[in-house]
C-alpha cells in the first residue's frame, strides 16, 4: 500500500502573511477564504 497525504491543517499567527506566502511563493490559489479559514491547492 502506498502512503498518501491528502490534507494538512496549519495554525498561523498572521493569516495575511501566510496567505501571501502560499500565493506569491508557491503559486497556490485559495479555494475557500472565509471566517479565518483558507483552503488552497
Amino acid at each position: 500500500m502506498q502512503a498518501r497525504l491528502t490534507f494538512i491543517t496549519l495554525g498561523v499567527a498572521d493569516l495575511y502573511r501566510s496567505k501571501r506566502f502560499y500565493s506569491d511563493v508557491l503559486g497556490w490559489t485559495p479555494m475557500h477564504d472565509a471566517d479565518g479559514i483558507v483552503m488552497s491547492c
